[in-house]
């Protein structure tokens, strides 16, 4: 549900349920966070991406800022340019 509400108290909730444990509330609150398409994300984001260490995790990030930044690749040049040499 908080996906399909584009709310500051949305993104609140969402960003903090990717400091959660479990891999499914991680995958969920970033895919809804994509949804949302709220450009403060993407730093949020790439924070998270450079944390993490699961691949699954890791991609649905690339596609979220994707899809937040449109297709923009210049938005996410440098994290993809990692995510391709890792």
């Amino acid at each position: 549900m908080l996906g399909y509400k584009e709310e500051k108290r949305s993104v609140y909730l969402l960003e903090k349920a990717l400091q959660d444990e479990s891999l499914e509330v991680k995958l969920c609150a970033v895919w809804a966070l994509g949804n949302i398409g709220m450009k403060k994300s993407i730093s949020f984001f790439k924070k998270v991406y450079e944390e993490s260490i699961n691949n699954k995790l890791r991609i649905i990030i690339l596609y979220s800022i994707f899809k937040i930044s449109k297709g923009n690749f210049l938005v996410c040049n440098d994290i993809m340019k990692n995510a391709i040499n890792s």
